[in-house]
């Protein structure tokens, strides 16, 4: 955990500790991943999946990786409004 400064605001620890906070992995094939990112994901979550500014689209990065597979599953079940379900079809 990082050192902070007494005079520090909340926020401003929350921006420190998110640069060093850990996301678990979960079992997956990370070639097949890296590849279905690109071709499906990337054109709006962005390169990084940090989403894009000023939009409905949210990023992905950061996020836990227990939620990251239940919304996949979601998205695969078409349960999630304003999504495309056939791009996730193969997840279910």
């Amino acid at each position: 955990m990082p050192v902070f400064d007494k005079d520090m605001s909340a926020y401003e620890k929350l921006l420190i500790a998110k640069k060093v906070f850990n996301i678990p992995r979960t079992e997956g094939n990370i070639t097949c991943g890296k590849k279905f990112y690109k071709t499906e994901c990337r054109s709006c979550h962005g390169r990084d999946g940090k989403g894009k500014k000023n939009s409905i689209i949210p990023p992905l990065s950061g996020q836990y990786t227990q939620y990251l597979a239940k919304q996949l599953k979601a998205f695969a079940r078409g349960e999630r409004e304003y999504d495309d379900a056939d791009f996730f079809a193969e997840m279910s």
